[in-house]
């Protein structure tokens, strides 16, 4: 599903950002592919269980704006047009969210940022 990679990516993205944000006195930051794939693991995890993805309105509006891009270019998007694509389906388990956020500082700190 696209949602869960996105979300995992976005894990990623959030821990490389946190480790290449470093300051100047620690330029470079070693982090484990493991740790890594743990916390894409955890997120992807709860966005299945606490997200509903609507596909056919995910489809419906991906064309429109690949119509859009395709016939001038410029893409202006309807905020209410996205409405109902994603939902939650419940509230995340705090344990899951402070695993995942703990997970995510102990990269944060172990690079001294």
């Amino acid at each position: 599903m696209d949602l869960q990679r996105s979300i995992g990516t976005w894990a990623l993205a959030a821990a490389a950002l946190a480790a290449a944000s470093a300051s100047a006195q620690a330029r470079t930051c070693a982090i484990e592919v493991e740790e890594l794939q743990q916390i894409q693991r955890l997120a992807l995890d709860l966005a299945k269980q606490n997200l509903k993805f609507d596909a056919g309105r995910a489809k419906a509006a991906q064309r429109k704006v690949m119509e859009a891009y395709e016939d001038t270019g410029a893409i202006t998007i309807d905020p209410n047009a996205l409405k109902g694509i994603v939902r939650l389906k419940g509230k995340p388990p705090k344990e899951s969210v402070q695993q995942l956020a703990l997970r995510i500082q102990k990269i944060v700190e172990g690079c001294q940022l």
